[in-house]
């Protein structure tokens, strides 16, 4: 029962971006989530901190906890990268842990860390920490791209576009091939594969078109400009989140 769990962990430790740690927890019936990041390598470390209006989520995150610790699957693979994760998981008191690298897509553990990510988007808005989940969300697969029913529609591509997202990619870029007005929010891409460049090229196509850059991507405003895309077309975003 829901009412028995004192709290629900996930430490991320990504190779190449901060360490960072997720928990749901029960106080008293009432359910919150923390999120801290450990920038420069621990030096400074910054939380976030809110009640969850509903149970849904909750269950899930529970739920899949539970099966991480108890099943506490062996991993012997040797992964030099990737990333490592540590779930931690109290019950009536009782705590229990499960570490694990770099988990598959569909099972358990890599089902409760995406799990974490979609709900620390839904619950927390600031965009420091949008880029860093964004980011995260490269060690488990998908392409890094959303497309937002906003109006105008935006179109959101981050972390790092290779050629083995190009046709979940193209799936989307395909819905808004004939947009009249779209923006092409670029503030924490870190760069694309030329592959990518005649598809994005075509968007100079859609009348109202407009390229948000942050000042810190320097190879994403240059890949911009090498794609040939004109001054008015792109609005730089000071302060965008970059960490």
């Amino acid at each position: 029962m829901i009412e028995n769990i004192q709290q629900v962990g996930l430490e991320f430790a990504p190779s190449f971006i901060p360490l960072s740690k997720m928990e749901v927890r029960n106080e008293a019936g009432n359910w919150r989530m923390e999120i801290e990041i450990h920038f420069e390598n621990g030096q400074h470390i910054k939380r976030w901190e809110m009640e969850m209006d509903g149970l849904g989520n909750v269950e899930k995150i529970v739920t899949l906890g539970r099966k991480v610790v108890t099943e506490a699957i062996t991993d012997n693979r040797l992964i030099l990268d990737g990333i490592g994760l540590s779930c931690s998981f109290t019950e009536n008191q009782l705590a229990k842990s499960h570490q694990y690298r770099s988990p598959d897509r569909g099972t358990h553990e890599w089902h409760l860390a995406v799990a974490f990510m979609e709900m620390a988007e839904l619950i927390f808005k600031g965009q420091e920490l949008t880029n860093y989940i964004e980011r995260l969300e490269g060690y488990f697969g998908g392409a890094p791209v959303k497309l937002f029913d906003e109006n105008p529609r935006r179109l959101r591509i981050y972390g790092s576009l290779s050629v083995l997202d190009y046709e979940e990619f193209m799936v989307i870029l395909d819905q808004v091939a004939n947009e009249e007005a779209l923006i092409l929010d670029l503030t924490n891409l870190e760069g694309m594969g030329a592959i990518f460049y005649p598809k994005i090229e075509a968007l100079k196509s859609i009348p109202k078109l407009e390229i948000w850059l942050s000042p810190d991507m320097e190879r994403a405003q240059k890949q911009v400009w090498d794609m040939g895309f004109s001054e008015e077309q792109v609005v730089v975003i000071v302060g965008s989140g970059r960490y």
